[in-house]
């Protein structure tokens, strides 16, 4: 179960434990440069840098977030893709943006997880319900191809259009916390600043593991907590 919580005034947890920012396995940005190291290097380095000692803020909303559902491929769309799924891009006006499910209210909250298992075919239709902003979805380190319906970043969809995007991910894929946010050149900044972003996961085999010291395997086999700090003032490690 993966949980949001709402800002509000930081406080530490009833149990004084801190709260560890890990992204599931792997730092999901990391993985273009990282994967080229050696796997124990990768892991120990996500370890060191991955540990947040945060704070749930006091009196915060928890909440469950939205996940896409995926429904297998039907007819012929079954012949290229396993899964698909609908996701609408939204916008409320005064510089909110952001993601929902379809036939959902409201925008601007946090957007929905998108989960994805390695070696599956997923095909997303992305629809702009935005009633005056273009937009495109760019998402951040997955090993997939940046050209045709994949992730290209040229690509846009006019208020009321929508995109398809096909999210091929290859067998081994690296599993771990990626995201995904609005990309369209020349508003990119403002609409993610609004809230037009996401986490996205990637479940994958056990291949990684060869090589990871004991220590390490029993951490990530441990509880972990997916947190969105949602907020224009938000500030993570001073940035």
């Amino acid at each position: 179960a993966f949980t949001q919580v709402a800002p509000g005034e930081c406080t530490r947890l009833s149990s004084c434990r801190s709260v560890w920012l890990w992204g599931r396995i792997f730092c999901g940005n990391l993985g273009g440069v990282m994967s080229r190291a050696p796997r124990s290097v990768v892991a120990m380095a996500c370890v060191a840098a991955v540990v947040l000692h945060s704070a749930v803020p006091a009196g915060a909303s928890v909440l469950p977030f939205d996940v896409v559902p995926w429904a297998p491929a039907e007819g012929a769309a079954a012949a290229h893709y396993d899964f698909t799924g609908d996701l609408e891009f939204c916008s409320e006006g005064r510089g909110v943006y952001g993601y929902r499910l379809p036939h959902a209210q409201g925008c601007g909250g946090a957007a929905p997880l998108i989960r994805m298992t390695s070696g599956m075919r997923y095909l997303m239709r992305l629809k702009n319900t935005a009633p005056d902003a273009a937009t495109a979805l760019h998402t951040h380190g997955l090993h997939i191809s940046g050209g045709g319906n994949a992730d290209d970043i040229t690509r846009v969809a006019p208020a009321g259009h929508c995109l398809y995007y096909n999210w091929s991910i290859p067998a081994g894929h690296m599993p771990g916390t990626y995201w995904y946010h609005a990309h369209l050149h020349g508003h990119t900044t403002a609409q993610v600043s609004g809230g037009a972003y996401g986490m996205l996961l990637i479940d994958g085999d056990n291949a990684w593991k060869a090589g990871v010291p004991p220590p390490v395997r029993k951490f990530l086999a441990s509880e972990h907590l997916l947190l969105v700090f949602h907020g224009r003032e938000a500030r993570v490690n001073a940035e």
